[in-house]
């Protein structure tokens, strides 16, 4: 039931899934915001509402929440999770969660943010995961997934609207 396992394993990078990460950022927005690296600077306000919303996020997870999971997911929402050949819509998303965490428990969770940019009403958030899962047979694993999510805020409310997942080294 090993290789069962991991797939179900691939499959839970799903749920933090973005759509692009910036990488060498040289130059400052017009607006002079930076990029946050949570050992470099302390959280403005805006950023730890993210945090927040991400911490969230993964409590749903963690539990099973699929429904409440889906009211952070924005209606035209795509990503690529780790286990997928290619990106995938908003409905895809929330079936694979629900197949996945029909059969999967997740025991223990703990997860670090390692950089957000924010710029206007667009914000992405990188972070590492760590899960201690149980599969069927109650066999027990831990693994760890690199997660972006892509957020923006419409009509006050910050929703996801990309996302990307990745195992970790």
């Amino acid at each position: 039931m090993e290789c069962g396992l991991l797939i179900y394993v691939s499959l839970i990078g799903f749920c933090c899934m973005p759509t692009f990460v910036l990488n060498g950022l040289t130059q400052e927005p017009p607006n002079k915001e930076k990029q946050m690296t949570p050992n470099t600077k302390k959280w403005t306000p805006a950023e730890q509402e993210l945090w927040d919303l991400e911490q969230t996020y993964m409590q749903y997870l963690a539990t099973g929440n699929v429904d409440s999971m889906m009211t952070y997911y924005h209606e035209k929402f795509v990503g690529w999770p780790s286990h997928s050949a290619e990106p995938v819509n908003r409905e895809a998303a929330e079936g694979s969660l629900r197949g996945l965490l029909k059969d999967l428990k997740i025991l223990a969770h703990k997860f670090q943010p390692c950089a957000m940019v924010m710029y206007e009403k667009t914000a992405i958030v990188h972070y590492m995961v760590e899960l201690k899962l149980a599969g069927p047979g109650d066999e027990e694993i831990t693994t760890g997934f690199r997660i972006i999510h892509t957020w923006i805020k419409e009509d006050g409310k910050w929703k996801i609207l990309g996302g990307m997942s990745a195992e970790a080294p």
